[in-house]
């Protein structure tokens, strides 16, 4: 009796192991449902003190590293260059 229950813990751990490799790759099954739903819009209850006529304007961002190709890095040894993802 004892082969048979060692037996079948084993087949229960291996089958436990699989369904997490199965549904690692895609967790969207193992998500709970509401769970990441957006946030609600919620007032801050936030007022300025003073406030200003003048609007705020945000320009886009622009990519600017081939301009600094080549130059050092924080005073190391480290150059920028193409293949950098920042």
């Amino acid at each position: 009796m004892p082969k048979a229950r060692f037996a079948a813990s084993v087949l229960t751990i291996v089958l436990l192991v699989l369904v997490l490799f199965v549904y690692g790759c895609n967790r969207s099954n193992l998500r709970i449902p509401g769970a990441s739903l957006p946030f609600p819009e919620t007032p801050t209850g936030y007022m300025a003190k003073t406030s200003y006529p003048q609007r705020l304007a945000v320009s886009t961002p622009v990519d600017q590293r081939p301009q600094h190709y080549g130059e050092g890095v924080a005073g190391t040894k480290w150059k920028a260059c193409s293949t950098d993802p920042f």
